[in-house]
């Protein structure tokens, strides 16, 4: 089944340049250790492809950063915090038309939430909920970013801020737990159907419900 679930709007926050530590020193073992750390950073702060569904599962302290202008002139920026189990990200998109839409999203505790940060609504959900095997979704192109899409992320270790990973009380969440649950109740009950059929009745029957 292919039908895909995007909770969102690919989006942007400004960030500045990631400075790097230069100390400086005239004999030569405060050279190599410059030479050393300068490395190091770099090393953390090159970019690589992935998604944010990737470097969630990783499980380590990261800050990552990334920026993208499509083909229609919308640019796409984010920053996302990643520490075990968590993520926090505040992601913006500035349409070519003039309109910028953010929001946030928070994964902690078996949840996730995504808001809008301009009018404090969202949504939360149980990751529970989703059957991943049967990549069955439910697709929003309201708010939050698709967490499977790859981009050239800049990332970096971070010292934790707690505060990052807590639901915020000024915004209202709509359970949208129940609606993942039936969505994918009816893709599966809808496959099944098709298997009783024969041939091309089949075949129609599995193209539309996005069946394999």
């Amino acid at each position: 089944m292919n039908m895909k679930w995007i909770v969102a709007v690919i989006a942007i926050v400004a960030l500045g340049a990631v400075g790097y530590l230069v100390f400086s020193g005239s004999d030569d073992s405060t050279d190599t250790n410059e030479s050393t750390q300068s490395t190091q950073e770099s090393t953390n702060d090159a970019a690589e492809r992935s998604t944010l569904n990737q470097l969630f599962a990783r499980g380590e302290n990261l800050e990552c950063t990334y920026s993208y202008t499509d083909d229609s002139g919308n640019s796409n920026n984010g920053t996302a915090y990643f520490s075990g189990e968590r993520m926090y990200g505040e992601f913006t998109v500035a349409q070519s038309e003039g309109q910028t839409l953010q929001s946030s999203v928070l994964k902690v505790d078996g949840y996730q939430y995504v808001w809008d940060k301009s009018t404090n609504q969202g949504y939360k959900l149980d990751l529970s909920t989703i059957d991943v095997d049967a990549d069955a979704t439910v697709e929003n192109n309201d708010q939050g970013p698709d967490q499977d899409e790859e981009f050239d992320f800049n990332c970096r270790s971070w010292n934790v801020d707690e505060s990052k990973f807590e639901v915020p009380g000024d915004v209202t969440f709509i359970d949208n737990s129940q609606i993942i649950q039936n969505v994918q109740e009816n893709v599966q009950n809808a496959a099944e159907a098709c298997a009783s059929l024969e041939g091309q009745a089949r075949v129609a029957c599995e193209q539309a419900v996005g069946a394999q």
